[in-house]
Order: structure tokens, then C-alpha cells, then sequence
């Protein structure tokens, strides 16, 4: 069966099934749309920095103020002085392209790690990116 947009400007189009249809050509500007990490807003990428998950700066700020309050109520407390200095050494001393990694993941559906020094390690920010709240047991 023909589709009746076959003799408009229209794109043609394979669907999983194998099907063939028809999508008719779009003339407005394609722009990247996002949803903000903090209030689940919709906002366009162009406008507002390119690879940014946040609407404006204030849900930026108020996301890394959480971020910072979860890694804190992981940190347990018994940990001393000592272990606390050797972590922010750890993020002081963390080469240029890598990134400062929990090797158990401090929220994750079946294990809760600690914000420890024995659980950061350094890993490459691609290899990071890739790693995500992943854990491999």
C-alpha cells in the first residue's frame, strides 16, 4: 500500500519491521531539546551551554549542594583524620583527563559503597563516563 505523501517533499523511511513509510521533510531548524537533572524542565542545548544537563545556574548549584550532602552521609564515621587527608590528596593529585571514581558506587540498586579512600581510585573521564553507577561483582 502507497502512502499519500509520497508525491510531497517527504523523507523515505525502513521501519524495524521492514516497512517502508514516508515522513514528511521538517523546514523549521532542528533544535536539542534537554530536561533539567534538578526540575525536569525543558530546555533547548543551543541556548543554554552545549553539554550541560541543567536549565540555568541555580539548578546547576543545587544539584552539586546534593551531590555534596549524599557523598557526605556516605562517609562513615569512624573514619579518622588521616584516611580523610589521604582522600583529598586523592582529588588533589588526580591527573588532568581523569577523574576521581568510586570503585563501588555510592548509590546503585544492589550495593551501597562508602566514600573511603580504599573505594576511589583514578579512572579515565571516557573510561568514567562509560563505567557509570555500574557495578561489576
Amino acid at each position: 500500500m502507497e502512502c499519500s505523501l509520497k508525491n510531497r517533499k517527504t523523507t523515505t523511511h525502513i521501519s524495524a519491521s521492514g516497512l517502508k513509510y514516508y515522513r514528511p521533510k521538517l523546514k523549521y531548524k532542528k533544535r536539542k531539546y534537554n530536561f533539567c537533572r534538578v526540575c525536569f524542565n525543558a530546555y533547548c542545548r543551543e541556548v543554554f551551554g552545549g553539554g550541560t544537563a541543567f536549565c540555568s545556574k541555580p539548578c546547576e548549584n543545587a544539584y552539586y549542594v546534593a551531590r555534596r550532602c549524599r557523598i557526605r552521609e556516605r562517609m562513615p564515621k569512624w573514619i579518622t583524620v588521616d584516611q580523610i587527608a589521604e582522600m583529598a590528596l586523592m582529588y588533589l593529585n588526580c591527573p588532568q583527563d581523569n577523574d576521581v571514581d568510586h570503585i563501588i558506587p555510592l548509590k546503585h540498586k544492589r550495593v551501597s559503597g562508602l566514600h573511603v579512600p580504599w573505594n576511589l581510585q583514578h579512572l579515565d573521564h571516557e573510561e568514567n563516563i562509560r563505567k557509570g553507577n555500574s557495578f561489576e561483582s
